[in-house]
């Protein structure tokens, strides 16, 4: 049986897809990295794709891997890339919509796309040799030969090609058909939203069913041993031996998205930001993580409106005595009144959530299934909504994909659909007709005579932006570098995943030097406090009183250097310090309001006015973005506490802010954040040919 042997944490945001090169973990996440692990640790940052989501990975051999996701790109990235600068070997531009798979065999790499298509490229020059254009998106394709592939989509078809052409198409899933798996020359598995996975020949015929999976199904992979793995929306990963149900792991995290294998140890990554890794070698079986798991599994909850259950119905633990078959989930009603889920897995029942009241609404039906809510989205004028289905249990940005991909919608509304279902969604009870987002391409289409004011599903944005990525290596080697050059004995710390007391003792060791270092030293000296400040706890903050005083001096000294590389590190800092105490006491005075002390408006003056002797540099448009950054959560720190007492005009309509697109996207929050707590702003126009700006600018419009 597989039992955990270890969780790797270094991911933001969910982890959407996984390679496995030499047994080392590649991973990439919807917070738009690619990372590669030693051990436990993200030692190199492979790729990173600011603001945008990575879904798909893979080692195309030679050392390199390719990922690709929502901005339509495929990134080709070196492995052993270990340069301070994430570095691409190559871009291959040609998807016009959200790349979903990337698959590699014989040299080339097949992609997979929301446009509709997949393309077929030769890896050893990087051009397309093949474009199979499908109609509609295609989640996945593999290469079954230099000339012939599979494709499976959201129209519920799978396809076998010739080259460009149609041969066969593969009829039988009841759902959008999600992952195809080679398992030898005459077979392939699918698997499907509609919970099952199908065994097929090449001729077209099912030889197998192999259903138990309670919701839709994300990947699947085939280790050596011959198992079948298979990973879903409804909490579990599922072993399959001889086509037949071995094993039901469950996890914490309600989408499992992805899987891949080191040997025959499994891989999953999860969207609660983590990659576990589950052994069947009892040697490498970790008994702590095991612990840990279990105790998550038992504290998680269960919406009861996902589950068909009557509660004078459910039985009490004496139901437990009973035994079941591998899978089968039961409810019980515990000694106060309260409903656990219980599991059946290793021969004995294992509980695996509370059971709750998630909302007091109606269920609406929609194409015979019930939700929770079904929202009405209207694309233009005189045309009728489409319509919108979602429960409190789904995964809200899976939610949001597939209603794009199933309306052929671009992959860049993504965002803004989160963001109206969220914002319509928080615990209380909603009608059809009480939101009416329109989503359309043209700034201004929707007319208010025609429409009833459109709410705010953008603005205010009030989560900040961290930079909490880091190469531990690149750390210890910097301030081993930095001992040598200014004849110091700091001692370096094996990893900097530390305590908060440690990274007190870090900190303090370090800033007390800041008077003898010369600029060359800034860069480490702020990576190492971008990446320890944030773990300090409030008790070691308080008590120590020279702290801030120390922060501040060595900010100052940062603000005034030439240097765009030590600048964009100190911006990269201070966006990690906004949201800590250590700020507030920096920063921030109390004389019967909160205010912004001078040394805040000095800083923000210093900064910009490097915009124009930095403007050559091969990192101005990095330094740009930080910039930005900055500012962007400043908007949200003054949300959050209600601060009017800033004022960040000096940054709207900065021409060489708006020169640098995410630098304006960020900027733009910022100054919509700020006339969303009626603070006076200038009256500044921007523009953007990039779709993603079109319903900022109406919202920040409809504010005016």
């Amino acid at each position: 049986m597989f039992k955990i042997s270890k969780t790797l944490r270094g991911h933001s945001n969910d982890v959407r897809g996984l390679t496995v090169v030499d047994d080392t973990i590649i991973s990439c996440s919807r917070d738009g990295t690619v990372k590669k692990w030693s051990g436990k640790i993200p030692s190199t940052v492979l790729n990173s794709s600011a603001g945008s989501f990575i879904n798909a990975i893979d080692n195309i051999g030679s050392g390199l891997i390719a990922s690709g996701g929502k901005d339509c790109i495929i990134f080709i990235n070196s492995i052993d890339d270990t340069e301070v600068d994430v570095g691409t070997i190559s871009n291959l531009i040609g998807h016009q919509n959200n790349i979903c798979s990337l698959f590699s065999k014989n040299n080339l790499l097949i992609s997979s796309s929301w446009d509709g298509t997949a393309k077929v490229w030769d890896v050893s020059n990087f051009e397309t040799i093949y474009t199979l254009d499908n109609g509609n998106s295609v989640l996945d394709a593999i290469i079954v030969s230099p000339t012939t592939f599979l494709t499976c989509s959201s129209d519920k078809l799978i396809k076998l090609w010739d080259k460009d052409k149609v041969i066969q198409t593969f009829s039988g899933h009841k759902d959008v058909v999600r992952k195809i798996l080679p398992l030898d020359d005459q077979t392939f598995a699918s698997c499907s939203n509609d919970g099952t996975i199908k065994i097929w020949n090449y001729q077209g015929q099912v030889l197998h069913t192999l259903s138990g999976h309670e919701s839709f199904i994300y990947d699947m992979v085939l280790l050596p041993n011959g198992y079948l793995v298979s990973s879903s929306e409804d909490r579990s990963v599922r072993i399959w031996k001889d086509f037949q149900l071995l094993q039901v792991i469950t996890l914490p995290s309600i989408s499992n998205w992805c899987l891949s294998n080191v040997g025959n140890d499994i891989v999953v990554g999860t969207s609660d930001n983590s990659i576990r890794v589950f052994t069947s070698d009892t040697d490498k079986v970790d008994i702590e993580e095991v612990k840990e798991l279990e105790e998550a599994i038992k504290n998680s909850t269960i919406a009861e409106q996902s589950l068909d259950i009557n509660r004078t119905d459910v039985p009490g633990y004496d139901r437990l005595e009973q035994p079941g078959k591998e899978g089968q989930t039961i409810m019980v009603k515990n000694h106060v009144g309260t409903i656990e889920a219980h599991q059946w897995s290793n021969n004995q029942w294992n509980k695996i959530g509370d059971v709750v009241s998630a909302s007091g609404s109606e269920k609406k039906t929609h194409n015979g299934k019930q939700y929770d809510y079904v929202f009405d989205v209207d694309i233009e004028d005189g045309k009728p909504p489409l319509k919108l289905p979602f429960n409190v249990t789904d995964n809200v940005y899976d939610t949001a994909e597939k209603f794009l991909a199933d309306n052929q919608l671009p992959s860049t509304y993504t965002q803004e659909v989160v963001n109206f279902i969220q914002k319509n969604t928080q615990g209380h009870s909603i009608t059809e007709s009480a939101a009416d987002p329109v989503i359309t391409n043209d700034v201004g289409a929707s007319s208010p005579n025609k429409k009833a004011k459109r709410p705010l599903t953008i603005l205010p944005v009030t989560e900040y932006i961290k930079f909490n990525e880091f190469k531990n290596d690149q750390l210890v080697k910097g301030l081993t570098k930095f001992n040598q050059s200014n004849g110091n004995s700091i001692d370096v710390p094996f990893t900097f995943e530390v305590s908060s007391k440690e990274s007190l003792e870090i900190i303090n060791t370090i800033v007390k030097e800041i008077f003898t270092w010369d600029e060359s030293s800034y860069v480490i000296g702020f990576d190492i406090l971008r990446v320890l400040v944030p773990k300090l706890g409030i008790s070691d903050i308080i008590s120590d009183e020279d702290l801030p005083r120390l922060i501040l001096a060595f900010i100052e000294k940062g603000s005034k250097s030439e240097n765009p590389t030590s600048l964009m590190m100190l911006l990269k800092f201070l966006c990690n310090l906004v949201d800590t105490v250590l700020f507030i006491q920096i920063f921030l005075t109390e004389d019967g309001d909160i205010q912004f002390n001078h040394y805040l408006i000095d800083l923000l003056s210093e900064l910009k006015d490097k915009l124009d002797s930095l403007k050559e540099h091969k990192h101005a448009s990095q330094f740009l973005t930080n910039l930005s950054t900055f500012v962007y959560d400043l908007s949200v720190l003054q949300l959050k506490k209600s601060i009017t007492s800033l004022d960040l005009c000096i940054f709207f309509g900065t021409n060489k802010l708006n020169e640098n697109s995410e630098s304006l996207y960020r900027l733009a929050i910022a100054y919509g954040n700020l006339k969303t707590m009626n603070l006076k702003t200038p009256n500044w126009k921007f523009k953007s040919n990039e779709s993603r700006f079109d319903s900022l600018i109406e919202e920040i419009g409809s504010l005016s």
